[in-house]
């Protein structure tokens, strides 16, 4: 909570990824990598409640070692490729935290992300009164991804390469719950940005990623 503002965290670990498969569960320095999520969630001063919710009976099992996080099955209909990630939100809200203030969603792919990053976006939201607000970091090479940012907010994507662009890390969203069933998103123009350095914004998607984050772990040491 933060100044009065019930708070929900929402873990999404879909099993069966395409790209690199299974990749929340893959080994990252002796961890499976949903758990660094996990672990930095736990530590968050503001959220209230965790949530982790998954069709992966992997981490069903696994999950059972943090009794402070409450599972939230998958629907089938939700596990799909093209099953969207905001559908999840709405039903968990609908289900989980109608008398919630505040619903964020964390990435199981972001195993940099920090409990502080997670605290420095919820104030940040809730101090500036927005109704949402997402992590970004500069972005260095994505086209497709990049966006601009104007005044502390999402202001558009970019059709183009653009100095001074960012990119969505994909590490932390969050967003007022009636906001979210009204806009049925996180990303509108009344949504501010925190910007995250790089060294804590990697997103694994693919096997480069995971061998970069294998890299990173090891210089971290």
């Amino acid at each position: 909570m933060y100044k009065n503002k019930k708070i929900f965290g929402l873990i999404t670990a879909r099993a069966n990824s395409k790209r690199l498969r299974n990749k929340n569960t893959l080994i990252l320095s002796g961890k499976p990598v949903f758990y660094y999520t996990v672990i930095e969630a736990l530590k968050s001063k503001y959220l209230d409640q965790l949530f982790l919710s998954t069709n992966d009976h992997k981490i069903i099992r696994r999950i059972k070692r943090f009794p402070k996080i409450k599972l939230f099955k998958r629907s089938h209909n939700l596990s799909k490729d093209k099953s969207k990630t905001e559908h999840l939100v709405l039903k968990f809200i609908n289900e989980k935290a109608k008398k919630t203030d505040i619903v964020c969603l964390l990435q199981p792919t972001s195993p940099f992300r920090k409990s502080f990053d997670i605290d420095n976006s919820i104030k940040k939201m809730v101090d500036k009164k927005s109704k949402a607000i997402i992590t970004v970091s500069k972005n260095f090479k994505n086209i497709k991804d990049s966006i601009k940012v104007k005044k502390n907010f999402y202001f558009s994507k970019c059709k183009k390469f653009v100095r001074n662009s960012f990119t969505v890390n994909g590490a932390f969203y969050a967003a007022d719950i009636e906001f979210f069933k009204r806009k049925k998103t996180f990303i509108t123009k009344n949504t501010l940005v925190h910007i995250m350095p790089k060294n804590r914004s990697l997103d694994i998607d693919t096997k480069e990623d995971f061998l970069l984050a294998k890299k990173i772990i090891k210089v971290k040491k």
